[in-house]
């Protein structure tokens, strides 16, 4: 991910590692679309990002046993958002947020390959997450 790992992401990293504990991580993560065209940074939380909306969007969740680890490198295999109705926003790009009591923001990734996307019926929105630990 050439993306940004948050600081709030960092926190619940260390709070695994360390004392192996988080009540904010949930049982999996959740993958997202987002709609900001700018004001994300390190300090950046969940309600910071404006989510996508419209009738056929949801959040993918990830399972913790689908990611592999390499090299400071977690990465799961590539998930698909497809519109069955126009999603509502210019897309420009995915975070990661844990699902427990109180989500937390992991990561998130601005997509510059692709630039903005405007997803209308049918469109389909591909990702393959990837967080550099570090």
């Amino acid at each position: 991910m050439a993306g940004v790992w948050v600081t709030e992401g960092k926190q619940v990293a260390a709070n695994l590692v360390f004392i192996h504990a988080d009540a904010n991580r949930g049982t999996t993560l959740s993958l997202g679309l987002f709609t900001n065209s700018s004001g994300l940074s390190s300090a950046s939380v969940l309600s910071n990002i404006t989510e996508a909306a419209g009738a056929s969007y949801a959040r993918i969740p990830l399972a913790d046993a689908s990611w592999s680890v390499t090299g400071g490198v977690a990465t799961y295999a590539q998930q698909t958002f497809t519109a069955t109705v126009a999603i509502t926003g210019t897309i420009y790009g995915y975070f990661i947020c844990t699902t427990g009591s109180v989500p937390k923001l992991l990561a998130y990734e601005i997509n510059t390959a692709a630039g903005p996307v405007t997803m209308v019926i049918g469109d389909t929105y591909k990702i393959t997450p990837s967080i550099t630990v570090g």
